[in-house]
């Protein structure tokens, strides 16, 4: 089931210091959306706030008719919202497919589907172009296939909805494109996936590339010029 992913009128404020002052975003599904900015403009902030660490001052976040606001991480993951981190996140101890098996196991748990956590598993190996690195251990990965595996943990979740936290940050230029390309044909497979980077010319090669700015969204262009146009709900 394909979703849509709308951040309205967001507020955040550290101290006396206002991050967010009525951002607004829309993640559908079908297109990669980019989130661009300096280092400390607020990316990181917006995304915890989609993704539940981050309580609001205002604003609202839906997914599909459902508001979310107020729910907590793991309720989000489980309505299908599944997120990489700007380290990966992975158990050292365990092997690729171990890792991805895992993500798997828990997501068969909760959704209590009767999905085949192996099959799964071995899907998203392939999927993901992980397979060759199945066996070797996460802890003795190259950047470039870590980043691919936190990818891959994601996907075990079976989600309607990716978020990625700076997914290409240390990569070769080579290595960013197979990511790149890899999120587009995800997009293009009905997800809704939101790229958070810091590098412009990344950004701009998303369906929908997005400035954060002042605290707001708009956008992508050369020169900022107002805020995007209010769109879904008020």
């Amino acid at each position: 089931m394909v979703a849509r992913l709308e951040v309205r009128k967001v507020e955040v404020r550290f101290g006396s210091r206002w991050v967010l002052q009525g951002a607004d975003l829309d993640v559908p599904a079908g297109a990669l959306t980019s989130l661009v900015g300096p280092p400390g403009v607020g990316k990181t902030t917006l995304f915890n706030v989609v993704t539940g660490l981050q309580k609001v001052q205002a604003g609202q976040v839906w997914l599909d008719d459902q508001e979310i606001t107020a729910l907590a991480p793991h309720r989000r993951v489980r309505l299908g919202i599944a997120r990489t981190f700007q380290r990966p996140e992975a158990f050292d101890g365990l092997t690729v497919r171990e890792n991805v098996l895992v993500a798997a196991e828990l997501r068969r748990r909760w959704a209590k589907d009767g999905s085949n956590s192996r099959k799964v598993t071995d899907e998203v190996l392939a999927r993901t172009g992980l397979r060759p690195w199945a066996r070797e251990r996460s802890d003795q990965l190259p950047p470039a296939i870590s980043r691919l595996l936190e990818i891959g943990r994601a996907l075990a979740t079976a989600p309607r909805v990716l978020l990625l936290d700076e997914p290409t940050a240390g990569l070769t230029p080579l290595e960013a494109d197979q990511i790149l390309e890899l999120l587009g044909e995800l997009a293009q497979e009905g997800l809704a996936v939101l790229l958070v980077t810091a590098d412009e010319a990344l950004a701009s090669r998303a369906t929908h590339p997005v400035r954060l700015h002042d605290g707001r969204c708009y956008p992508l262009t050369p020169s900022i010029t107002g805020p995007a146009p209010d769109q879904g709900r008020a």
